[in-house]
């Protein structure tokens, strides 16, 4: 089986605006799609998430 690993994101939309949000992976690259559903701006912060720390 190959070695695979894992990276999360964290996606935040503030509460009062309204995006959709969508998250596609493939060939190594991740793409983040964030459409404002209404014609305020929004503002978003999208950071990786460290790797948890294992419990021994």
């Amino acid at each position: 089986m190959p070695e695979t690993s894992r990276i999360e994101y964290a996606i935040e939309v503030p509460k009062e605006s309204r995006a959709s949000v969508s998250v596609q992976h493939a060939d190594g690259h991740t793409a983040i799609t964030v459409e404002p559903t209404s014609i305020e701006p929004i503002n978003i912060s999208i950071h990786e998430v460290p790797p948890r720390t294992r419990a021994v």
